[in-house]
């Protein structure tokens, strides 16, 4: 007599959930009290279908469920990034790039950064 193997974990339909990827959201000293005092927050963000994009706006997303006084200080009533926010991926600001919906490869930062103005 044989021992069963391991068991596949299986989702809806018998098809394996997707993996959920961990993204570091990298914060300003100014946000920092709206999530317990961390300069950093590393959040699960789910690929669900597998083939979807993680993008900024999942990720940011994510960091509100972990940390709901963010998502009013990152985000307007309608979802929209607020204009003295900017969030840059792998260096890149999201603004130039497809806003909430770029793309975050695997491995990058997400960082938020303060409009500073002046001159």
């Amino acid at each position: 007599m044989t021992e069963p193997g391991p068991v596949a974990v299986q989702g809806v339909g018998g098809v394996a959930p997707p993996p959920d990827r961990s993204v570091v959201v990298v914060l300003p000293a100014a946000l920092r009290d709206e999530a317990d005092g961390r300069s950093t927050v590393t959040v699960s963000v789910t690929a669900a279908p597998v083939s979807a994009a993680v993008t900024v706006g999942r990720v940011l997303d994510a960091l509100a469920a972990a940390h709901p006084r963010l998502e009013r200080r990152l985000r307007d009533e309608r979802g929209t990034l607020r204009r003295h926010v900017n969030v840059f991926v792998a260096g890149d600001d999201c603004r130039a790039l497809l806003g909430q919906d770029t793309p975050v490869p695997d491995g990058a930062e997400v960082v938020v950064l303060p409009n500073i103005a002046g001159g």
